[in-house]
């Protein structure tokens, strides 16, 4: 990470560029929406204008949710899909509304010292840490709002934070709506910079493909304007028309703060703001008892294996929605869960140094939240929660097993009705 003086210097040598998320004026929001295929990893590259195309229902669905809460966001259209951004003064009312609904600072605010560069600033304020967390929530039932909204028109399934789904009409693919940032520090996570060079495919060739890394120029994150989106994708990514179209398409982030504010509101009012206060509650008293015991023999193999090896497969995203979703049918609260998940991530000698930079305590609580909160809104059907499924998205080992998580299914959906 450099002091943005460099920024000059960092752009002559053609190097893409992001934005902190830590701002010194304003709290961000941001949201991502990104194409994922597990089956051809290359194909928003490959196949551009099919893979906006097939994502234009769930785009929509957000833009809809935007303007009715009247959130003024700056859209940019990456390799993959949209960045969404708005700012909300940190000195606002809103961002004090925000930061009263996280009880204390997160676990990573004390160790900020640790991770501080020598230009950075000595102390990171703790409102901001709270409207951080407390704007998580909120973007986090916006995204529950979205997936449901594009469940009605859109041909792909839509997750979150990059859940692997099982196989559709051609590939194992999906629309991602991405909020994860909110479970990591402030201070290390970034969104690309409008206008600036998008290079992942290229330097990525392991995960997308030799031939997208061979074959494929640098794009460009632009802004979509309400000009054609086939135009935009086929001709306006590129670095000479990108240059082009900064002349005269601003790239300044709006204030959000009006429709975060009628979000909030919203959000008050609904079964996942419910939840969060509950499962807040219940952390502060099971993150002071003994780990919650879970014996893998007792348990399918499916659930076992991120038990028995959770470097790394207890940090795919699949692996926790299906944990979680395990254990709550079985009657486990979401906190007991996360406990669960953060003893595992607290395992010093299988880590190394993954937990250097970010807070296994914030990260296991966050992604337990994310999935328990769809379960405890309403709003998770559990439809591929069955064996099938679990081949399809590579969680099941394929060995021997006399478990049908179809029934877990159906006691999950009856505790979910309970609520």
């Amino acid at each position: 990470m450099l002091h943005p003086s460099e920024l000059d210097t960092v752009l002559d040598t053609g190097a893409d560029f992001s934005r902190s998320l830590w701002d010194e004026r304003d709290i961000l929001f941001y949201l991502d929406l990104d194409y994922h295929n597990q089956d051809h990893p290359g194909e928003a590259f490959s196949h551009p204008v099919e893979t906006f195309v097939a994502m234009e229902p769930v785009y929509r669905a957000a833009r809809v949710l935007l303007r009715r809460f009247r959130i003024r966001a700056l859209t940019t259209v990456s390799g993959r899909g949209y960045h969404l951004v708005g700012r909300i003064p940190r000195e606002s009312a809103i961002a004090t509304a925000l930061s009263a609904l996280c009880l204390e600072p997160p676990a990573w605010w004390s160790t900020y010292a640790q991770r501080r560069l020598a230009w950075m600033p000595h102390d990171m304020p703790e409102n901001d840490t709270r409207a951080y967390v407390g704007l998580g929530m909120v973007t986090e039932h916006l995204g529950q709002l979205i997936q449901h909204r594009a469940a009605r028109t859109t041909r792909l399934p839509v997750a979150f934070n990059g859940t692997a789904v099982g196989s559709g009409r051609f590939d194992r693919e999906s629309v991602s709506i991405d909020f994860s940032h909110f479970g990591d520090p402030l201070d290390q996570r970034h969104v690309r910079g409008a206008y600036s060079a998008y290079q992942l495919h290229l330097h990525r060739p392991d995960i997308f493909g030799a031939w997208t890394a061979e074959k494929l120029p640098p794009l460009a994150t632009v802004v979509r304007t309400n000009g054609s989106l086939l135009q935009i994708i086929a001709e306006g990514r590129t670095l000479e028309r990108a240059i082009q179209t900064a002349k005269r398409c601003t790239a300044v982030l709006p204030d959000a703060s009006e429709g975060i504010s009628r979000l909030l509101a919203h959000y008050a009012t609904s079964k996942l703001a419910a939840f969060h206060a509950r499962y807040m509650r219940e952390l502060a008293t099971v993150c002071a008892e003994p780990v919650p015991e879970l014996d893998p023999a007792h348990v399918p193999p499916c659930v076992a294996q991120p038990l028995l090896w959770p470097n790394d497969l207890l940090l795919r995203p699949e692996y926790i929605q299906h944990l979680t979703r395990y254990l709550l049918a079985s009657g486990w609260s979401a906190a007991r869960i996360a406990r669960l998940v953060w003893s595992l991530y607290s395992t010093e000698s299988i880590w190394g140094a993954h937990w250097e930079r970010i807070d296994p305590r914030v990260r296991a609580e966050f992604d337990v939240r994310v999935f328990a909160g769809l379960h405890a809104a309403g709003a998770d059907s559990a439809v591929d929660f069955n064996c099938v499924s679990a081949q399809e998205k590579g969680l099941c080992p394929r060995l021997s097993c006399p478990h049908d998580l179809r029934r877990q299914r159906t006691m999950l959906l009856s505790r979910a009705a309970a609520l």
